[in-house]
């Protein structure tokens, strides 16, 4: 009796040993040793993120990961790695490939570049043919070298399936997409250029704003801007950053004044979107005002930074024009926005109007205009306090800052304002500004220091 039940215990124990063998085989080590196996075994690398409070994970632990079908794929496909997203080194490799949901399941090359995913618990049969999905890519696309995916490019392929990884590739390597999406757009009629997978894959990175990908954006947003994703907005508002940055570095000015026609696009294109919800005229008028600020500010910058100093004085003075015609009602035109404010915020309770932050918040709201005038002059005045051994341009700095603070008072403007002084050489008014900025803001290491350098 007591054989029979130890050849029943064996064979049942030997059972469950061989199901589990036949489960995923998951590697024991860090993230360091993933990868040098990935590369010795030459092989992709599958990676399950997952958490101690996520239920899915579990389901994913019990029903997914030992199932003979997973693990074969896996173990002879992969090598795969488990790793709490939460924990030690999980924590920034969940950063680094963007988790956001758990479980996560990514597919990544020896190199560390990811080209595939799955997020959540999909069920034995999907589960299984996202694996041979991912498999494919690999072995198709992912596992190539850059040199081999480019040169299948340049000669001519153009399966969706195919661009899809190589412009993943060429991202997670740093390369340059500008080139290859206009060769991809090129080879489109005008319907596929509007099919939603085709511009997803070309809005996935910053759009040159030199690039036939620009054109075609800039002209869709003319003729009918709905039918672009809002992703649009996201990815030319990118290019202009990068232009920007890239116009300042070559003194560029061409390059400059199409990332504030490309402001102006996005702007355009943002209030065709919301005309859809009833957005009102003014609110259109606070967009385009934005815009204008925005390219003046950017513009002069970028003569700051291209030191040309002619340029920045006529395009100020021009403005500074502009901002005393207007400036003749402010105090109405603060009236009047404060009397607005006023009515839209009588569902504000008394509790919360008994705050700190509220009443700041509703003082602001007072001077509204005021202040914006007041942050306009204290840009230009910043501005020209750039050209430090101009004579001509400190001068301007120090008026526009007296005009500033005339407006608003503030330690920072003082501080800017003795600076002003200082370089000028007037150490006696210098000292007796710093001062009163330290009056304002007497606890600031900064101002004190500042006082110190006027005594040397």
């Amino acid at each position: 009796m007591k054989k029979t039940f130890f050849i029943l215990f064996f064979l049942i124990f030997s059972k469950i040993c061989f199901a589990q063998g036949d489960g995923v085989v998951f590697f024991d080590g860090n993230w360091s040793a993933v990868i040098a196996k990935a590369k010795k075994d030459n092989k992709p690398i599958y990676v399950d993120f997952f958490t101690d409070w996520c239920g899915p994970c579990k389901m994913m632990d019990k029903q997914f990961f030992p199932t003979k079908a997973v693990g074969d794929l896996l173990n002879n496909n992969f090598v795969a790695y488990h790793i709490d997203a939460e924990k030690g080194e999980g924590v920034e490799l969940a950063r680094k490939y963007q988790i956001t949901a758990y479980p996560s399941s990514v597919f990544i090359t020896y190199e560390g570049i990811a080209f595939h995913r799955m997020v959540g618990f999909p069920g034995i049969e999907k589960g299984v043919a996202e694996i041979k999905k991912a498999e494919n890519i690999y072995y198709t696309t992912a596992s190539k070298r850059m040199e081999e995916l480019d040169a299948a490019f340049l000669k001519g392929e153009r399966s969706y399936e195919f661009v899809n990884e190589y412009f993943k590739r060429k991202i997670a390597t740093g390369g340059d997409l500008n080139e290859i999406k206009d060769a991809y757009l090129t080879g489109l009629n005008d319907n596929a250029k509007l099919e939603a997978r085709n511009l997803k894959l070309v809005l996935n990175s910053p759009v040159n704003l030199r690039s036939k990908l620009y054109n075609f954006l800039s002209n869709q947003i003319e003729v009918d801007a709905l039918k672009l994703p809002i992703e649009t907005q996201t990815a030319i508002n990118s290019g202009i950053e990068l232009a920007n940055t890239n116009a300042k570095a070559a003194n560029d000015y061409e390059l400059m004044k199409l990332t504030n026609a490309a402001n102006a696009k996005v702007n355009d294109f943002l209030k065709k979107y919301l005309n859809q919800r009833n957005i009102t005229e003014k609110e259109i008028k606070n967009m385009d005002e934005l815009v204008l600020n925005q390219n003046l500010e950017r513009t002069l910058n970028f003569f700051e930074k291209t030191e040309r100093y002619k340029s920045m004085d006529s395009l100020v003075m021009v403005h500074d024009k502009i901002l005393k015609l207007e400036k003749k009602d402010l105090k109405q035109k603060d009236e009047d926005f404060f009397k607005e404010f006023s009515s839209k915020s009588t569902s504000i309770t008394a509790e919360q109007r008994n705050t700190d932050y509220y009443r700041n918040f509703e003082n602001q709201q007072k001077q509204y205009f005021t202040k914006q005038f007041a942050e306009k002059y204290l840009s230009f005045a910043k501005h020209y306090l750039y050209f430090k051994k101009d004579k001509t341009a400190i001068q301007k700095s120090i008026n526009f800052l007296n005009e500033s603070i005339k407006l608003e008072e503030t330690d920072t403007k003082l501080r800017a304002l003795s600076e002003a002084y200082l370089i000028k050489g007037d150490k006696k008014k210098a000292m007796a500004t710093i001062n009163k900025a330290i009056e304002l803001n007497p606890e600031s290491l900064e101002l004190q220091l500042f006082q110190l350098k006027i005594e040397e």
